[in-house]
């Protein structure tokens, strides 16, 4: 352990310790550079309101079914009726 470990008191090995300052140093360089990743949503776009549809396992199995046939997700079936009026 480094004597800066001992003092800071955690009980890292030399290794993580010297793996955080070298993490923490990069992270410090990239400030005020751009953000990796997909772009924030706007609020308007963001998906936060949930709806409960009660059904039977039958009716439950055989909607995953469907939706697996298609490849997309249970609830974008489900959605798939309702966003085609929206067009």
């Amino acid at each position: 352990m480094t004597q800066t470990a001992k003092r800071a008191g955690c009980g890292v090995s030399p290794l993580d310790f010297l793996v955080t300052i070298k993490y923490n140093g990069v992270m410090e360089a990239r400030k005020g550079k751009a953000r990796m990743g997909r772009p924030p949503k706007k609020p308007a776009d963001r998906l936060s309101e949930c709806i409960m549809v009660r059904v039977t396992k039958a009716e439950r199995r055989r909607l995953q079914e469907e939706a697996e046939r298609l490849g997309i997700p249970l609830a974008a079936l489900l959605m798939l009726p309702w966003r085609k009026t929206q067009q």
